[in-house]
């Protein structure tokens, strides 16, 4: 998450428009299995918090 948050202070210092910031991005494998592994994270981030969240509600 950290790294994300870096990125996006480094596009938006820099001016960089959205154009720009994929032109940079989607020649990358890197940053493919970097913010792949990110989006692959998010469903599971979800499932546990929901999870939590049920059994507050349902206790």
């Amino acid at each position: 998450m950290l790294g994300h948050i870096a990125a996006m202070i480094y596009a938006i210092q820099g001016s960089l428009s959205a154009e720009e910031i994929l032109a940079r991005t989607l020649g990358s494998l890197a940053w493919q299995l970097y913010y792949g592994l990110f989006v692959a994270a998010i469903p599971v981030h979800w499932a546990i918090g929901m999870r939590v969240i049920v059994h507050e509600v349902l206790r």
